[in-house]
This record gives structure tokens, C-alpha cells and sequence, in this order.
């Protein structure tokens, strides 16, 4: 089974691109032996030579503006020539975009599976393992749930390439006219259909868990206001994930409560 991890990213500060290398470190511990992209969006820090767990990922290499098949090295770096910006914030949608590279990347290289683990999402996950698992039991798209919002939590999606391929997902979500409103999760959900299957991993998104989990124990963690809890979730817990934790139990659950650094 081949399989390609690849994660969408944009670095703007030395703190972002740290992030960034404990991504590469916490695939490296999970998933070694699969081939590993980085779709950037000509991040203006990223001097990947400093960073032990990038610096395989060699220079970045420019590929073109409109998203295109064209295949990937074990370690690979490609970057857009320009940054679109975000829809929410008045740009284009550069995140589709870059999702959609990855994507063509899972299909010209022959993948059996692509999964999306977005560039500033730390996850243990065991990715080998959950990919058998799908073809095991014929799913074609498996995601997260971003929590309290209940919906597909784009950040972390694995999809098997030949249903990428026959239902046409990249033309279909068409990332040159999507507006700010509906939101990609939404989109994406819509197109997905019955295909797409979510899974309630243990996550935490802007502190926020469907139940309060220590770090140690949650299955991917993104955008916490502290950056400190990146370390906390890379220097403890099972890496990879093989079993579930005991949440924390609290008299009134508190949904937008920050989940304990364990």
C-alpha cells in the first residue's frame, strides 16, 4: 500500500516554521516509511536548513500558480510562485488551492491513499494503520470532527486516490471560484456525500475538545493560543496512538475550556 502524507502550510514567523518541523518530527515517528509533501504558499520565513526534521525535505521547489499533476520525492517542498491569501480574510482561496495540489501530487504519483494533515496540526495517529483499516471496510474518505462545531475538520482527512480521481473531487471543489461563504468544510462535506465517514478522534482546535482530554492523551492538536502545549503534546503520550485515554472527569463539562496540558 503507498501512501502520501502531505500538509498545506504558510509561514510567516521563526515560531510557525518550528511548528512546522514538529510536523515532519511527528510524522517521522508515526509514518516514516511513507512519501511526505509540504504544499507551501511562498512562506516568507522558511530556511528549512535549520530545522533537523525539514532539512530532508531539501529547498523548496516552484510549481505553477494553477494546480497541476506532476509527481513527488520520498521528502518533497513545493511552493506556489505567490501567496493568495484566505477567503475569510479578504484573500483567494490559497487553502484550496494548496489542498488541491496535494491531492493531483496523491494522483500522479499512483497512491493508493493521500491524507491531509494540515501544516499546523500535530496528530499521532498511526496513518498506515488507518488507511488499512479503510480498505479493510471500503471507505473512500475518512475525516476528523472539528469539535463543537461538528463538522468535517479539513485539517485531517485521508482519502483513497482512486475515488479522488473517478469522482472528479479537485475540478468538482473548484478552488479559483469558491467565495468566502459557504465555508470549505462545508463544500467539501457536501460533495463528499455519503462517501465521507467521521471519525471522533480524541482533537482539540483554538482549545477547544468534545471532551476534556490531557494533551498526552488527545490524537491531534491545532491552533492553540499557547504554543508551549506543541511541546507538551510531542513529549509524552503513545506515539503512534494505539489505545484510548480516560478523559478528565469534571462535574459541568465546559466546551470552550482549554484541555489540560497533562
Amino acid at each position: 500500500m503507498r501512501i502520501l502524507v502531505f500538509g498545506t502550510c504558510y509561514c510567516a514567523s521563526p515560531t510557525r516554521l518550528r511548528l512546522l518541523d514538529q510536523w515532519a518530527e511527528a510524522l517521522q515517528r508515526i509514518a516514516p516509511t511513507v512519501d511526505q509533501l509540504i504544499v507551501d504558499s511562498q512562506s516568507p520565513v522558511f530556511d528549512t536548513s535549520s530545522h533537523n526534521f525539514l532539512r530532508p525535505f531539501g529547498e523548496r521547489h516552484i510549481c505553477p500558480s494553477e494546480p497541476s499533476l506532476f509527481a513527488v520525492r520520498h521528502r518533497t517542498i513545493v511552493s506556489f510562485p505567490e501567496n493568495l491569501g484566505q477567503l475569510e480574510r479578504g484573500g483567494r482561496d490559497g487553502w484550496g488551492r494548496a489542498f488541491s495540489q496535494g491531492l493531483l501530487c496523491g494522483i500522479a504519483g499512483g497512491y493508493d491513499y493521500v491524507v491531509h494533515v494540515e501544516g499546523d496540526m500535530l496528530t499521532r495517529l498511526d496513518i498506515p494503520k488507518v488507511c488499512r483499516t479503510m480498505a479493510e471496510r471500503r471507505i473512500d474518505v475518512l475525516g476528523a470532527v472539528t469539535p463543537n462545531l461538528g463538522w468535517l475538520e479539513i485539517g485531517l482527512m485521508f482519502l483513497r486516490v482512486d475515488f479522488v480521481r473517478q469522482s472528479r473531487l479537485v475540478e468538482r471543489y473548484g478552488w479559483s471560484t469558491r467565495t468566502a461563504r459557504p465555508y470549505p468544510e462545508i463544500v467539501l462535506s457536501e460533495l463528499l456525500g455519503d462517501d465521507l465517514y467521521l471519525q471522533i478522534w480524541r482533537g482539540s482546535k483554538d482549545d477547544t475538545a468534545l471532551l476534556r482530554y490531557k494533551i498526552i492523551d488527545l490524537h491531534w492538536l491545532t491552533k492553540p493560543k499557547d504554543p508551549a502545549l506543541h511541546d507538551v503534546f510531542m513529549a509524552g503520550g503513545a506515539w503512534p496512538a494505539t489505545s484510548f485515554g480516560e478523559p478528565v472527569l469534571i462535574a459541568q463539562p465546559d466546551p470552550g475550556a482549554q484541555p489540560n496540558s497533562g
